[in-house]
């Protein structure tokens, strides 16, 4: 069996009023791999990020952080995660 995906978005939709940020982000980034997200100014950088680390929820899809469907954890859950990020 493989080892879990260390990010991975399926559909992953954000708004704000009628600003649509992301429309169906699909993503998968694996355990070890080093990436980096490029884009112009208002394309949605900042606000995939916050989703990575639970500090914004999306409107739709799923968001998984080392096979852990993390999509509505609740805020005290994501401390340990957050330890991992850097």
């Amino acid at each position: 069996m493989s080892e879990p995906l260390a990010i991975e978005f399926r559909g992953v939709h954000k708004s704000f009023r009628d600003k649509a940020v992301l429309r169906g982000l699909d993503l998968a980034v694996a355990t070890g791999e080093t990436f980096t997200i490029l884009g112009g100014s208002g394309s949605g950088k900042s606000v995939c990020l916050k989703h990575m680390i639970g500090l914004l929820r999306g409107d739709a899809g799923r968001i998984f952080v080392s096979g852990r469907d993390v999509t509505r954890l609740a805020e005290r859950d994501w401390v340990e995660l957050r330890r991992d990020f850097g």
